[in-house]
């Protein structure tokens, strides 16, 4: 997902990566099970990133890597979002 706030920011999740022993910015991101809500529904949900109250599109979906997968990346844009919570994610 692109998501930028009404100020013109754009929104970032912070990772931890324990194998790279580094932490990093990236995009907000999702893994989607054939059980879930649609694509766009799972995005937009409050507990990944803490925002909502947007304008959503969709972008595209092009494969991950069609060499060997046959999984697509659903992409959306969020536009003029809110910082409504903390971000709330499941322990592991």
């Amino acid at each position: 997902m692109i998501v930028i706030t009404k100020k013109s920011k754009f929104v970032f999740v912070k990772q931890c990566w324990n194998g790279l022993s580094i932490r990093s910015y990236e995009l907000c991101a999702g893994v989607c099970n054939k059980e879930d809500a649609s694509y766009l529904e799972l995005a937009q949900l409050l507990e990944e990133i803490g925002y909502e109250n947007s304008e959503w599109s969709k972008l595209m979906a092009p494969p991950a890597n069609s060499g060997i997968h046959i999984n697509l990346t659903h992409c959306y844009l969020a536009i003029g979002v809110e910082k409504l919570s903390a971000q709330r994610l499941d322990r592991y």
